[in-house]
């Protein structure tokens, strides 16, 4: 046998020649479901000989998936549309090694043909007979400059060039661990932290490449929104959008740059003065009965404590100096103290009461437990918060002298404390007629006194 005459056609594939003999990788090939069929164009002059052993002449086509063959006037008349034509481009010895490639060549394989069928009359041998084997090629290439190669396990290759194009972004069909198909978009945007810059990058669905572009602040192609002001629970923003066109077509990210945080509820009587929500309750140990129910809610949702851990507010235990006076420095808005001389060798900068300390001595609410202690581990008892609370509205003297209290003295410290206290609607006592200036003060008596000092004020 020798070589086809033929010449591939333009944008076609053009293969080397496989040893006959030479060991592969097989796999029978069979009818594929869902296309027509497959032809390639032979030689009759090389493929087949009549019963006298002349080879015949003309051309013959032949599909590689089942056998099916006519000549040139007979594949006119019964091809569809469905069928697809290719063409013998190497032939070596008494095989012939067919390259077929997809319309887009970004799929090939390798047919071999039957060493049988030259010794046999062409009628007779292509009636039910197909291919021998087929060998599945992976592909490479390059949509921009048309030019593709296929390669199979054993080294040889093919290589097409066809008309130059476009790269193709479509989506990507992947499969997840669990063998599930899922759609990964082939356009992926990373946009920086700040907003300064998004990079979108494009993986071509037909050749692999990958390109990237990248949009500033500053570019015609990025633009800002106008600033989004903050809500009680949703943090102001401002949205950025990149804008990359490629082929005429728009590719569009959009991303949120937080400006500031989110308000917070201002609750007043269970309601929120600035969206209308219902105060929630966060404390399995806090219930609607208990006398500390809207101190305890007022005070979580201002920031002023958040309970002993995420579902309990402990409000039978006790509250310490450190943490009193903490409390009351940030319900007046965590003002920053004046200076930063500190008197106590017991409060280190380190310590989330520091500030409130410094700040509750520069305002006289506390001269501490003696001149360099404040003593900040220590229970507070209820006679001392109080005596804070006073002290920070003022001192103001008591309106009347009247004084329920059979604990309380005039001579004590706190007897004015107390009594403005009392006059005021911030304690009632532990019952009717005595005060317990030396109990301690519980977390829920705390937040209580605060709550009813200047609850109504924040």
């Amino acid at each position: 046998g020798g070589s086809t005459d033929e010449t591939p056609e333009e944008g076609g594939s053009t293969g080397e020649t496989l040893a006959e003999g030479e060991p592969t990788e097989e796999t029978p090939a069979e009818e594929t479901p869902g296309h027509g069929h497959r032809y390639i164009k032979l030689d009759e002059t090389y493929y087949t000989k009549d019963d006298n052993g002349n080879r015949n002449t003309g051309t013959a086509y032949s599909c590689i998936d089942c056998g099916k063959s006519f000549d040139a006037d007979e594949l006119e008349e019964n091809k569809t549309d469905a069928d697809e034509v290719f063409k013998i481009t190497t032939l070596s010895g008494d095989k012939a090694n067919v390259w077929t490639h997809s319309a887009d060549y970004t799929q090939a394989a390798l047919y071999r043909v039957p060493v049988e069928l030259q010794d046999h009359m062409f009628d007779c041998v292509w009636e039910n007979t197909s291919w021998s084997s087929r060998e599945v090629a992976t592909v490479e290439g390059d949509c921009e400059t048309g030019k593709f190669t296929a390669t199979l396990k054993s080294g040889k290759t093919s290589t097409a060039t066809v008309t130059a194009g476009h790269h193709s972004y479509l989506n990507q069909e992947e499969k997840d661990d669990d063998g599930k198909v899922t759609q990964e978009a082939a356009v992926q945007w990373s946009w920086a932290d700040d907003c300064s810059s998004a990079t979108v990058t494009f993986l071509c669905d037909v050749c692999g490449k990958e390109t990237s572009v990248t949009v500033k602040q500053g570019d015609e192609n990025m633009a800002a929104g106008d600033e989004v002001a903050p809500t009680c629970t949703e943090a102001g923003y401002i949205t950025y959008t990149a804008t990359v066109t490629v082929d005429d077509v728009h590719y569009i990210s959009s991303r949120d740059l937080e400006t500031e945080p989110a308000a917070g509820h201002n609750y007043k009587d269970g309601v929120c003065t600035e969206c209308g929500a219902e105060q929630g309750n966060p404390f399995v140990d806090v219930s609607e009965d208990d006398y500390y129910y809207d101190a305890v809610l007022w005070a979580y949702n201002n920031g002023i404590t958040s309970g002993t851990d995420a579902t309990h507010f402990s409000p039978g235990g006790s509250c310490s100096r450190a943490q009193v006076v903490t409390f009351l420095w940030r319900t007046m808005g965590e003002p920053e103290p004046e200076t930063t001389k500190n008197p106590f060798v017991d409060v280190s900068e380190e310590t989330y009461y520091y500030k409130a300390v410094l700040w509750a001595v520069e305002q006289g609410i506390t001269t501490g437990t003696d001149k360099t202690h404040f003593a900040p581990g220590n229970s507070v008892t209820r006679s001392q918060f109080v005596t804070f609370l006073h002290r920070n509205e003022g001192e103001p003297k008591p309106e009347s002298n009247e004084n329920p209290f059979v604990d309380v003295s005039e001579n004590e410290y706190y007897y004015d404390a107390v009594i403005w206290a009392y006059e005021n609607g911030i304690t009632t006592g532990t019952d009717e007629t005595h005060f317990s200036p030396d109990k301690t003060c519980t977390r829920g008596q705390v937040v209580a006194f605060l709550y009813r000092t200047y609850g109504e004020e924040k």
